[in-house]
């Protein structure tokens, strides 16, 4: 069972210009491939790699903390 926002609420947090992290919810080496779950529901929500934490490099990741 994924755990991923549903898409209207990733909408919302986009809007609200809340930022989210994308994951695999991988329990083993084999399931990290679940990754592409997430970009999906991302993508249906309408956001961009700026509403996407981990997508920032070390030093964006830093200011933004």
């Amino acid at each position: 069972m994924r755990l991923d926002l549903p898409d209207y609420l990733v909408k919302e947090a986009v809007k609200k210009g809340v930022m989210m992290s994308i994951g695999t919810d991988s329990h083993h080496i084999d399931q990290m491939n679940n990754m592409k779950y997430g970009v999906y529901v991302a993508r249906r929500g309408w956001a961009e790699k700026k509403n996407v934490a981990n997508t920032m490099d070390l030093s964006q990741f830093k200011k933004m903390l």
